[in-house]
């Protein structure tokens, strides 16, 4: 089983470093998802997705901390941008620090993926940027339903496979574009989030695997 950074002790962090080949830093924060959605569901998504990459790419990936930023309206206790990219110079530097020479970045947030990529774009080591909406199959189930936007079809069915808690079932029927919502998360299970996830993460494995691999 992988140990969360935050569980390992100073001299132990150190020693998975040297057996690190490759950083990997989940960004996500607390956004409004609408009325059926835990605010944090990007949160807890994302570092199911880091923490599990962890276990079956151990000991050649280290997960750091999440950073927490988002950009836009929907936002709320979010990192500014020159904030954030001050944090994630910050951290990039102190994995340089422990001899690791490949930074993966990992997001549910095309513009965060940007914000990351200018802020890190001088720094002398290999970078992969990962979006896990575009590493998402695409499904039968859900085919006229769009994998972006407030509260939808998509993340609700991951929401739902991974950590069920986060969906406030008994709201879905509120769920609609008067909150903002897009498309209809009603279509949401559980089977379906197994399938989006399942096929995401493996995708993501490649693209690490080959990344580690360059």
């Amino acid at each position: 089983m992988k140990q969360p950074i935050g569980q390992m002790t100073g001299p132990e962090l150190k020693f998975r470093a040297k057996q690190a080949m490759a950083a990997l830093i989940p960004i996500s924060g607390l956004k409004d998802h609408g009325p059926h959605l835990a605010i944090g569901t990007e949160i807890e998504i994302t570092e199911e997705y880091a923490n599990k990459i962890a276990q079956r790419l151990s000991p050649y990936v280290l997960v750091t901390q999440t950073i927490p930023f988002e950009i836009g309206g929907d936002k709320i206790f979010g990192l500014e941008k020159d904030c954030f990219a001050l944090t994630l110079k910050q951290i990039a530097n102190q994995i340089k620090a422990l001899g690791i020479e490949r930074i993966i970045i990992l997001s549910f947030s095309s513009d965060s993926i940007e914000v990351s990529k200018e802020a890190l774009k001088n720094f002398n080591f290999k970078q992969k940027y990962i979006n896990i909406v575009e590493t998402l199959p695409k499904t039968e189930e859900l085919v006229s339903e769009s994998p972006t936007g407030k509260g939808n079809a998509h993340l609700t069915s991951l929401a739902l496979f991974l950590n069920s808690y986060l969906v406030k079932q008994d709201m879905l029927k509120y769920a609609d574009s008067s909150f903002g919502v897009v498309g209809d998360p009603k279509k949401a299970t559980s089977e379906i989030g197994k399938k989006l996830y399942d096929a995401s993460f493996e995708n993501i494995v490649q693209i690490i695997d080959n990344f580690l691999r360059e």
